[in-house]
């Protein structure tokens, strides 16, 4: 029988914990966008191929190193269709998400980062996972999952709007979720 590391059963009860919180956004209707999205890293790895020779030496290296293990992650270069690959090529993901999610804030912030249209995230910082890890965690959102769901459609439609036809839209509310531990009451 095959023993699971601690890392293989931290991500299986964060799965677990995330197919619970999917749950929460398929009931409360979060989750069903009159929109699609695919995931594409292609942006991120461009931003990184223009800053290989950047004067600000810790940017220069991080891209150099992203373009260097890029040969060996190609499909990233095309849509993600197939998440598993996010997992198979995890160090690549957490090295180009530094753009995104620097590196000195992961271990202090609950953050994650998702495909567009989507509150579900393919890679959450090491405190939301660690939060998500408790058994007893339970989610909520701190308004009426009706008037989120609206502020999520006119959010993804604001996104369309300025992204493709040059608009400059700002919608300000923001989306709280709130994550409560049942055993500490924290």
């Amino acid at each position: 029988m095959k023993q699971l590391t601690n890392k293989q059963k931290s991500d299986s009860r964060s799965s677990r914990r995330l197919l619970g919180l999917d749950a929460f956004l398929n009931d409360s209707g979060l989750q069903d966008l009159p929109m699609h999205s695919r995931l594409s890293f292609v942006p991120l790895i461009n931003y990184w191929k223009r800053r290989v020779n950047s004067q600000e030496i810790g940017e220069r290296v991080l891209a150099r190193e992203v373009v260097r293990k890029l040969d060996d992650c190609l499909e990233f270069l095309a849509p993600i269709n197939d998440y598993s690959l996010l997992e198979k090529h995890r160090d690549f993901v957490e090295l180009i998400l530094s753009g995104v999610l620097p590196l000195a804030y992961r271990q202090n912030q609950m953050m994650q980062v998702g495909k567009p249209f989507s509150l579900i995230g393919f890679y959450q910082t090491p405190k939301l996972r660690k939060a998500l890890d408790e058994e007893s965690i339970s989610v909520r959102i701190n308004s009426d999952p009706d008037f989120a769901r609206n502020i999520l459609v006119i959010r993804s439609c604001v996104l369309v709007l300025n992204t493709f036809y040059g608009q400059n839209i700002h919608i300000e509310r923001p989306f709280i979720f709130s994550l409560k531990s049942e055993e500490s009451g924290l």
